[in-house]
């Protein structure tokens, strides 16, 4: 509880300060496929995104999960929900973010 607590505190302050020293990799959810564990997100290829990238997941500065990206393409990737970084169901619109 308290590690999540910390997490999503530096989240907060990490979006609120917009990022650090370099380029912040944001986007958001444009769908969810819970039966199948993953989500498509809105930044891609065009976007510097690679395979086996790691983005967390926040709304409204709270940190929901983390999610790994499996597929890329020019404007969008499909990312595997990690279960065991996951608090909270993500829903279409949910912020993404690569720090």
């Amino acid at each position: 509880m308290k590690k999540r607590f910390i997490i999503s505190a530096m989240l907060f302050l990490f979006v609120a300060l917009g990022g650090l020293a370099g380029e912040v990799m944001n986007g958001k959810v444009l769908e969810v496929k819970d039966d199948y564990g993953f989500v498509i997100i809105s930044i891609g290829k065009k976007d510097g995104v690679e395979k086996r990238m790691l983005f967390l997941v926040y709304r409204e500065n709270k940190l929901l999960g983390k999610i790994e990206v499996e597929e890329v393409f020019d404007d969008m990737s499909s990312c595997v929900i990690l279960p065991w970084y996951r608090d909270e169901e993500i829903k279409v619109d949910d912020g993404v973010l690569k720090p």
